[in-house]
């Protein structure tokens, strides 16, 4: 078996790899070659340091990084790993690590970062092998209606709006709202990334922003939302979330740090479920 980057490897052949390796995973999936292009596109996906296993010329195992920065530091951040049922048991997830740490390092990069499905013991194992510590939990969560639901009638003072131009948000005023900082695929990069698709939401109160949520109208993929801190309790994103219903009858937020207690009650309250719990790791430094 070799370890080399995936720069040369097509899509069509890590698409097939990515879904032989899916397909008895915990939360059980298949995806299109369409859709990772798209997804690790927006992630800043570098396949020149993204690296794949291969035995007899077929991928068998791979690791996708995105590149961006991270806390001021230029980061790693694994977007996928996976390794083909046939090939499991031969720790290639710590050949691979081993491989990509001195090159990564050679290009740059100051840190690595991950998030992994809770469940997933072997998976922290081999990443706990190679130097990854955790760094923070969080949650994902759905909702569905049979309908679309309807908006609460607003105070005269309050309207709300929705715009698709994204590239125009204040994100130091809207930063100001947050409890967290939003993981890697919800950041302000990844959002910048996403402008094509993305709407955001904004609630107004004489004309100041109040709280907004950025979302994908198909899908109900909500990427950050989010309630100035001295305006909650009010009712505002009860209001927030009964609008995004009227795009897509069914809602998914991701990665809400379990630390954000108030958010989490919030969710509880309005009728969300859990439905995965993951670690983000940290390897710092390389």
């Amino acid at each position: 078996m070799i370890i080399k980057n995936l720069a040369k490897t097509s899509m069509t052949d890590i698409t097939k790899t990515f879904n032989e390796a899916f397909a008895d995973y915990i939360i059980q999936f298949t995806t299109s070659e369409e859709y990772l292009q798209n997804r690790w596109n927006a992630a800043g996906v570098d396949y020149d340091l993204s690296f794949g296993i291969f035995s007899d010329d077929n991928l068998v195992g791979f690791i996708i990084h995105g590149i961006d920065q991270w806390n001021g530091k230029e980061t790693a951040f694994n977007i996928g790993t996976g390794v083909v049922p046939d090939h499991r048991g031969k720790r290639i997830v710590k050949k691979l690590y081993n491989h990509a740490l001195p090159i990564l390092k050679e290009h740059g990069i100051e840190q690595c970062l991950l998030e992994v499905i809770q469940e997933n013991e072997k998976a922290i194992k081999a990443y706990e092998s190679v130097g990854f510590k955790e760094e923070r939990e969080l949650i994902s969560f759905t909702y569905s209606l049979d309908t679309k639901g309807v908006v609460a009638r607003l105070d005269d003072q309050i309207q709300m709006k929705v715009d698709t131009d994204i590239l125009s948000i204040d994100w130091d005023f809207v930063q100001s709202f947050w409890d967290f900082k939003p993981s890697w695929e919800h950041s302000i990069s990844a959002i910048m990334k996403n402008v094509n698709v993305c709407q955001f939401l904004g609630l107004y109160k004489e004309g100041k922003l109040i709280g907004y949520a950025i979302f994908t109208p198909k899908t109900g993929y909500i990427f950050q939302f989010a309630i100035a801190k001295d305006e909650r309790g009010k009712g505002f994103a009860k209001c927030l979330f009964q609008k995004l219903m009227t795009f897509s009858d069914k809602l998914v937020t991701i990665n809400v740090d379990k630390r954000s207690e108030q958010t989490l009650n919030f969710l509880s309250a309005f009728g969300f479920k859990e439905f995965i719990k993951q670690y983000e790791m940290k390897k710092f430094p390389l």
